[in-house]
């Protein structure tokens, strides 16, 4: 990556995170497992897209 440039962010307080580290674990991978069919499912174009955002490329 190139230095100073990123994809995006975003901001998670403290007590947002802290719910989430106590949620199931069943539930955490529930919804990754759900993003990736959803991202399986996108067109090729999106994913590229998707990629470059992530690269900083765009």
């Amino acid at each position: 990556m190139k230095r100073g440039l990123r994809g995006f962010s975003y901001f998670v307080d403290r007590p947002h995170l802290l719910g989430y580290r106590h949620m199931a674990v069943e539930k955490r991978l529930g919804w990754l497992y759900q993003g990736n069919i959803l991202r399986a499912y996108c067109p090729e174009k999106i994913k590229r897209l998707q990629d470059k955002f992530r690269n900083a490329e765009v």
